[in-house]
């Protein structure tokens, strides 16, 4: 630094409020009450004015339209030493950004939060009931609809049935004249052929026994039913 510069101080015989401030151009120190008034004035052209009236501002504009500056809760009273009105309104309107900024971060911390809660009810208890309770209703509607389907696949199951149980009891009246006709044989033939034929008449005599004392039944779809007896 230039040796004839001079050190920022205190004025001793000044109010302790009444900070030295050097000059842009000269070194020289000026009061708080010097700069203000220089400021406001005309003669530091070097220096931009800090306009204190009521003038239109771009920025305060922004700061009231946008941020609803004014409405922030501050305490000013922390910057009633500062004389120069200009700075101390931007120094509050700092405190209060600095206020609205802490602000935020708390509503986006808790935000956040919600978000992670809900994101943990949704991907582990909501999603997973909802995927057990849907499958039970497709277990429950695959098996209603399979007993369905089941019952129209064959329309006409329960008429052959009858018809082959009514065959089978008409076996009884072939069985007599089948009986009769191996006695006949078995007179006349050896062999082969009179085993076949009472082999034959074994299977008709044990089918006309399981349809008279109901143990004749069907197997419908693989599931085991009830023994019918056709009448």
């Amino acid at each position: 630094m230039p040796e004839n510069a001079e050190k920022e101080s205190y004025d001793d015989n000044t109010n302790a409020d009444e900070l030295t401030l050097p000059s842009s151009n000269t070194g020289k120190g000026l009061t708080n009450g010097q700069t203000a008034s220089n400021l406001n004035g005309s003669n530091s052209p070097d220096m931009f004015p800090l306009n204190e009236d009521n003038e239109e501002d771009e920025l305060r504009g922004h700061l009231d339209t946008n941020l609803r500056l004014g409405s922030v809760p501050c305490d000013e009273g922390m910057f009633k030493n500062i004389h120069n009105s200009r700075i101390r309104q931007l120094l509050i309107d700092n405190y209060r950004l600095l206020l609205i900024k802490e602000n935020k971060q708390k509503e986006n911390h808790d935000l956040w939060r919600t978000y992670e809660t809900y994101e943990h009810l949704i991907s582990e208890i909501i999603i997973p009931k909802l995927s057990q309770d849907v499958n039970a209703g497709n277990i429950e509607r695959i098996a209603a609809t399979k007993e369905i389907l089941t019952d129209q696949t064959f329309p006409l199951e329960d008429h052959v049935w009858k018809a082959y149980c009514d065959y089978i009891e008409r076996l009884e009246s072939v069985k007599l004249v089948t009986s009769k006709l191996v006695e006949f044989l078995q007179n006349q033939f050896h062999g082969e052929q009179v085993e076949r034929l009472a082999a034959q008449l074994a299977i008709v005599e044990n089918l006309i026994g399981r349809l008279k004392a109901g143990g004749l039944g069907r197997s419908k779809s693989g599931s085991c039913f009830p023994v019918r007896i056709c009448e």
